[in-house]
């Protein structure tokens, strides 16, 4: 199979493959990219007692009848995510980043050296074959690095992501002000000194959003996201999160029962956004073990919903006209 459309079909294989009765062999037909994620499957396979061989160019040989031995340890974090708090660092949000592994397998885990690349002066060039998933936190550093250029390359696996990654990535961020172009595999990134409000989309695309939250730090004016996510997701990440409407509230307070909405926009000014609430989908997932809640709650659920529609469009005008409710 191929090295350079995805490692996750690669990874996938090396989990599966050892529990087959035969052995088994991988022939890589392209040179493999993101290479730090497939140095991370072998090292938690060898973790756990299981053998496989690379040549570090294209074969794996995997032997079969092997079993998985289990054992204790504890995951490290994520630094894919914590690219995004090095933007936010980078952007002067006073934060302080902990408990990262700066020895560990994770090909994201570059995202310290290239934060240092980026606040060095001068344009740069950054090669993100084996690190595709850093483009949005990088894409947004890059945006604010006024009067310095940076070139992003190696990135047309970018657009078979959750969108097309470097079409998101320049579109939304050019909307916010920025100055981005593309080519079929890379973005050339002017950079500006500030970014001003407007009316930016996720694209249903999770880093794009995080990116957009963390250019909105940034931004001289109001920043509305669409398809922004549910409310727990901010407040996960550490975003204060204000959810006018009824709606909001019973969310918070009976997230087990309502299992998932989506929201529109999300408005961030001055670090605090807030998010007008008008629902468009939902499902109760306590209700399946408990039928005999089903018409009581549907019933209250449908109020809720007629009640916060009502809410949402009048906060729609309140926010046409300039004003917050």
């Amino acid at each position: 199979l191929p090295g350079n459309v995805s490692s996750q079909f690669i990874t996938g294989l090396l989990y599966a493959l050892p529990l087959l009765d035969g052995d088994s062999t991988i022939v890589l037909t392209t040179p493999l990219e993101s290479r730090g994620y497939v140095d991370m499957t072998l090292d938690a396979l060898a973790t756990f007692g299981v053998k496989v061989s690379f040549d570090g160019d294209r074969t794996f040989r995997v032997p079969g009848n092997q079993r998985y031995q289990a054992r204790d340890l504890e995951v490290e974090a994520d630094w894919s995510n914590a690219a995004f708090w090095y933007a936010a660092a980078f952007l002067e949000s006073r934060l302080e980043i902990q408990g990262l592994n700066h020895d560990s397998a994770q090909g994201d885990s570059c995202i310290a050296k290239l934060y240092w690349t980026l606040a060095r002066p001068g344009d740069a060039e950054i090669d993100v074959s084996q690190c595709p998933d850093l483009v949005p936190a990088l894409a947004v550093q890059a945006a604010l690095r006024a009067g310095e250029v940076t070139e992003i390359t190696g990135a047309a696996r970018l657009r078979i992501k959750e969108s097309d990654r470097l079409d998101t990535v320049s579109t939304q961020l050019n909307r916010l002000g920025a100055r981005i172009t593309q080519t079929p595999d890379s973005l050339v990134i002017h950079g500006v000194p500030s970014l001003h409000g407007g009316l930016a989309d996720s694209c249903n695309d999770h880093r794009i959003a995080m990116m957009l939250a963390m250019a909105a730090t940034r931004a001289d004016g109001t920043v509305r996201l669409m398809n922004a996510g549910s409310a727990q997701f901010w407040l996960k990440i550490g975003i204060p999160v204000m959810m006018p409407g009824i709606l909001g509230t019973f969310n918070m307070l009976f997230s087990n029962a309502v299992a998932a909405y989506a929201t529109p926009y999300l408005l961030v000014n001055n670090n605090i956004p807030l998010l007008p609430i008008k629902v468009v989908d939902m499902f109760v997932g306590d209700v399946r073990q408990r039928p005999e809640l089903g018409s009581a709650l549907s019933i209250t659920l449908l109020a809720i919903v007629l009640i916060e529609i009502g809410l949402t469009n009048l906060c729609k005008k309140h926010f046409e006209k300039g004003t917050r409710s």
